[in-house]
């Protein structure tokens, strides 16, 4: 039963729309991150609602540029390399300087404003790239988890005596069989559960 429930998920792959959309929204979440940041800090340049509409907007339509211009989504997550970290940051570098283009169209460059676009870029990549090798290590661990059962050997034990319930209760600490039942000349203890 735990085979063919991991069975189902082993050939699937996410689609390149729903990556797209990941990293996106992961995009976004970072810059709405640095602007609650550079808004408690206090400065009053960034407190203003025209700033922090413009810098989500631009945040999220500038993801979506740099991610097509670099086709970040239709990389394999599993055979995510060092080469595809360079493509990132290319992406990412993209979205800061099509986000300094928009602040500098609103009049608000500063200081401030280029903290929080490198603080941006750095955070956008880590959390990127980290989302990716997460998503690695669960890959990895499901594959693990599939290989065992499927080295797992199904065994019925004979009889129901107390022999039997103990080879059985020794072969549940294994990881090499897996009980599926009992076998017994009985009939009258045919369907009982043990």
């Amino acid at each position: 039963m735990f085979k063919d429930r991991l069975k189902i998920f082993s050939h699937k792959f996410l689609s390149k729309k729903f990556i797209f959309v990941m990293d996106t929204c992961i995009s976004l979440l970072v810059s709405i991150f640095v602007a609650v940041a550079a808004f408690f800090l206090g400065d009053a340049e960034v407190q203003t609602r025209t700033f922090n509409l413009v810098w989500g907007i631009s945040s999220v339509l500038a993801s979506g540029i740099a991610f097509c211009a670099f086709n970040t989504y239709s990389i394999i997550i599993r055979h995510f390399t060092f080469r595809d970290t360079i493509r990132f940051s290319l992406a990412v570098l993209l979205k800061v300087v099509i986000m300094l283009a928009a602040t500098i169209l609103l009049h608000r460059f500063s200081l401030i404003v280029i903290a929080m676009l490198v603080a941006d870029f750095f955070l956008t990549l880590v959390t990127l790239c980290g989302v990716r090798l997460l998503m690695i290590v669960v890959y990895d661990s499901y594959k693990g988890k599939i290989r065992e059962a499927q080295k797992c050997c199904n065994v019925l034990v004979y009889g129901v005596n107390d022999k039997s319930i103990s080879t059985v209760v020794r072969l549940r600490g294994s990881k090499h069989y897996n009980v599926c039942g009992f076998i017994s000349p009985d009939r009258s203890i045919k369907g009982n559960l043990f």
